[in-house]
């Protein structure tokens, strides 16, 4: 045996390192029984680890490196003084959160000493306040760059990020834009809200002045408070005197009254609820129709089989169904409206791949929505 791998040398070796084997030596590959003599921790380094200089214990090795990223008790405190942070506990080490108080706000905040060591600011409230500074223009400057966008300042300017009250000069409407908003977009509607129909401004783009024929259908709510492009659904009443929600974008874009139109269903009619299934394609589909003979003529004539319909019903509870039945598919990732099968067929956004969605009933249907709603 070699003098290297003497076994009282390399137990020497091995005590010097702060580990005292237990067991025989084999060799330098092997793992090999110790006892840590700093902790006490019983642990398997090998040999040649320890002849490479490595350490042997996981458990002291991680205290040794965490040692080595301290720094001086007095040197941290002053680091942090200089960042204008007053440290309110000891000093760990350079990764521990350490409880201070800003010096320029006073908030109390909890910083790591390696970030402020890596130029981080120690205070979230100040670091703000410093951005905000980083994007303040000149105020001439500021006022130059606004006026050339077409807009008249009605306040002093503070920064790029805050809302600067203003009068768009194009529809004479006072807006709140942000200077960046202003400067980094060459859209003629950015930094006016009025112009980009995202604030309602009466006389200028509101539904009554825009659209007056359809305002004056509006039933139970203010036409001057609602944008012509507003997908909120409120409630509308024809010459006839029928009643029914819509979105105010869908009025303006040329849908009436449901009841006096020629075509589609009538909520303010017998309506009767149609579930149908297609052999051939392997889909279903769930529908409604004021007029089911007719409408279900029209199915057949594509190889349509009816399942099963339910009717004569209030026209508004059919439509509510087959909304509520619609949305639980979509929520169980039905194949809703797969047009590789048979294109756009009458219907087919009401149709989904059977696989996809069993149902053999619409009480199946019904069923699966309340689940959802439970």
């Amino acid at each position: 045996m070699s003098k290297k791998n003497d076994p009282a040398l390399v137990r020497e070796v091995m005590l010097q390192a702060g580990l005292e084997p237990l067991e025989p030596y084999r060799n330098a590959l092997a793992k090999w029984k110790c006892r840590c003599l700093g902790c006490e921790e019983i642990v398997y380094p090998r040999y040649n680890q320890i002849q490479q200089g490595n350490g042997g214990c996981n458990k002291c090795g991680t205290k040794i490196g965490s040692e080595k990223i301290k720094i001086d008790h007095r040197a941290a405190i002053q680091t942090m003084l200089n960042a204008g942070l007053e440290p309110l506990e000891d000093y760990v080490n350079t990764k521990t959160k350490w409880k201070c108080k800003c010096l320029r706000c006073g908030d109390i905040v909890f910083p790591k000493l390696n970030a402020i060591q890596s130029g981080e600011g120690g205070c979230f409230k100040c670091g703000m306040k410093k951005a905000g500074a980083s994007n303040t223009l000149d105020s001439e400057l500021a006022i130059e760059t606004v006026k050339a966008a077409g807009f008249t300042p009605l306040e002093p300017y503070i920064n790029a990020l805050t809302k600067w009250k203003m009068l768009h000069n194009a529809c004479n409407s006072v807006v709140y834009p942000k200077l960046n908003s202003i400067s980094n977009n060459a859209s003629k509607t950015v930094g006016c809200a009025v112009c980009a129909g995202q604030q309602v401004e009466v006389g200028l783009n509101d539904l009554q002045t825009l659209f007056p024929i359809i305002a004056a259908e509006a039933f139970g709510w203010d036409p001057t408070t609602v944008n012509p492009g507003s997908n909120q659904k409120k409630l509308w009443k024809c010459t006839e005197g029928h009643e029914w929600r819509a979105p105010t974008a869908s009025r303006t874009s040329g849908h009436g009254c449901p009841s006096c139109s020629q075509n589609g269903f009538d909520p303010n009619k017998e309506g009767w609820l149609y579930f149908l299934s297609h052999p051939d394609w392997e889909m279903l589909q769930i529908g409604i129709t004021n007029f089911p003979d007719a409408r279900l003529s029209t199915h057949k004539r594509l190889g349509w089989e009816v399942l099963e319909i339910r009717g004569p019903m209030d026209g508004q509870l059919a439509r509510n169904w087959e909304t509520e039945i619609l949305r639980m598919l979509r929520k169980n990732n039905a194949r809703l409206g797969c047009t590789e099968i048979a294109g756009r067929f009458s219907g087919y956004t009401e149709s989904w791949v059977k696989n996809s969605f069993p149902a053999s009933s619409i009480i199946d249907l019904m069923n699966n929505v309340r689940l959802v709603e439970d």
